[in-house]
This record gives C-alpha cells, sequence and structure tokens, in this order.
C-alpha cells in the first residue's frame, strides 16, 4: 500500500478546515498543523518499512 494517498489527505485537509471554521479556530492554523502531522506520520512509515 503506499504510503501517500493523496485524495484522502485532500479529504482531512477539508474536514479540518470546515471544522475550525466550525469552533471559530484560524483555519489556516488547523490545517498547517494536520499539513504537519501528515507529513510526520509518512516520514514514520516510510522509516517503518
Amino acid at each position: 500500500m503506499p504510503t501517500t494517498d493523496e485524495s484522502q489527505e485532500s479529504a482531512v485537509m477539508e474536514r479540518a478546515g470546515l471544522n475550525a471554521e466550525q469552533f471559530d479556530v484560524d483555519a489556516n492554523l488547523v490545517k498547517a498543523i494536520f499539513r504537519l502531522l501528515i507529513e510526520l506520520n509518512k516520514v514514520e512509515q516510510r522509516e517503518s518499512r
């Protein structure tokens, strides 16, 4: 299974932005945090193969 699933990442980012707006939180900040978490997760997955 590939480490990167761009469509899933896009869906996660979209939901993160929508949820941030719903709770009156800066959507760009939330998306940046999610982007970082996704990238860190990919690094971990690559290293454990």
